[in-house]
């Protein structure tokens, strides 16, 4: 998954391309584009979320989601008080650390970025898969889809002529429904992965599931 066993903040850091891709994950996250991101940013993906689905209908799997989201949004470093894009970069590659050791020693299932992934699903999927419609749910709640780009060769970003939602389904291979374990996958690899020259692929170099 990684080019290195045990890569530390100053390994992400140093990679360009890595750190070009938080910067679009910044992009997303500042909703309100005022160039500084907080909590309440991450807080609002649930908020959003809770107007696509039938919230009563919901209200476990929604509340579950709101004590991940505050774990994960702390996690990478946010707070009440509002950051640059400088501070939030540092923030995930401190993050992407944690999480790489989380990786290590209990598989990618225990990382926070894969209970974070699941616990939206869990609004809007069923146990083990998602459907192309959920996943465009998920993607429009955290402000992906509104974006509207992916990222055709490492660093090289391009407008999309359909959603993001739709882009991503096709590239990991799905249709009409999807195995949750492959966006879990999509999601982790994205943070933790450190790119290497010449790869290509929606959210970083393709990458194989575990057999």
């Amino acid at each position: 998954m990684a080019t290195e066993k045990q890569p530390t903040v100053e390994r992400f850091l140093s990679d360009r391309l890595w750190v070009h891709r938080m910067e679009q994950a910044f992009k997303s996250l500042d909703s309100d584009e005022d160039l500084y991101v907080s909590l309440s940013d991450v807080l609002l993906w649930v908020d959003n979320l809770e107007k696509l689905v039938n919230a009563d209908e919901k209200k476990k799997e929604l509340a579950t989601l709101r004590e991940v989201a505050k774990r994960y949004g702390m996690a990478e470093g946010l707070s009440e008080e509002k950051i640059t894009v400088y501070e939030y970069v540092i923030g995930v590659a401190k993050f992407a650390v944690k999480e790489f050791k989380s990786f290590q020693e209990g598989g990618i299932e225990e990382t926070l970025s894969a209970k974070m992934t699941n616990a939206m699903m869990d609004v809007v999927a069923e146990p083990g898969f998602i459907t192309a419609e959920g996943y465009k749910k998920l993607t429009s709640a955290t402000n992906f889809d509104t974006k509207n780009y992916t990222e055709c060769e490492p660093g090289k970003f391009t407008v999309t002529t359909q959603s993001a939602a739709e882009t991503i389904f096709a590239q990991l291979g799905g249709a009409d429904n999807m195995e949750r374990k492959v966006i879990i996958h999509s999601q982790v690899h994205f943070f933790l992965n450190i790119p290497s020259p010449g790869t290509r692929g929606l959210l970083g170099p393709k990458f194989e599931l575990p057999q």
